[in-house]
């Protein structure tokens, strides 16, 4: 492709700038990110990349607020609830929650507003209905970790841990998400924020 007019917005004006379309291909970690939609281009030697789809392929959702003109990948200041503030699991087995007073020890620390799951057939589901941009939570595996489903498909797979992990999953609108432990591990998540 050759080069293109775009009209972009600096500072609080606009200029007109030559951008220049060449397919520009995105990898992160080897993989190819879909830029369909929102192709990557290059302006006075800098090239500029469609900021949701580099975010999801690292795992953090990209949220615009237009009151503040600043976009956030991942978590957004302010804009974060605890799930049960918001609602409880639609379904759950072998899962056993913790919020407002009540704690649990995970890592050698007290935790709250989170769950536990304790054997091979453990999972929470909650029904999302296509309202949040992302959840965030910390958490501790054993033995063989645990998955996260989001809408039936595997996003990401929890690693077995010693000391605690911090992760975004990016929703963008998901109607359910699912946690399920794998085989006979013992998986602590707390902090569990919707945004």
């Amino acid at each position: 492709m050759g080069g293109g007019i775009v009209s972009a917005e600096a500072n609080s004006g606009e200029e007109m700038i030559k951008a220049v379309y060449k397919n520009i291909k995105v990898f992160v970690d080897g993989q190819e990110i879909d830029t369909s939609g929102a192709e990557p281009f290059i302006y006075n030697g800098t090239t500029y990349l469609p900021i949701r789809k580099v975010g999801e392929a690292f795992g953090k959702a990209a949220t615009w607020n237009g009151n503040t003109n600043s976009v956030y990948l991942g978590s957004q200041p302010g804009n974060e609830s605890c799930i049960f503030d918001i609602m409880q699991p639609y379904a759950m087995n072998y899962c056993y929650l913790y919020y407002g007073n009540d704690t649990f020890e995970a890592a050698g620390a007290e935790r709250k507003n989170g769950f536990y799951l304790d054997d091979n057939s453990s999972y929470i589901t909650f029904n999302l209905d296509g309202k949040y941009n992302g959840l965030s939570f910390e958490y501790v595996t054993s033995i063989y970790g645990a998955n996260v489903y989001v809408d039936d498909v595997l996003v990401q797979e929890l690693k077995t841990e010693d000391s605690p992990q911090k992760i975004t999953i990016p929703l963008n609108g998901a109607l359910q998400i699912k946690i399920k432990n794998n085989s006979y591990s013992n998986s602590y998540f707390w902090n569990v924020k919707l945004y």
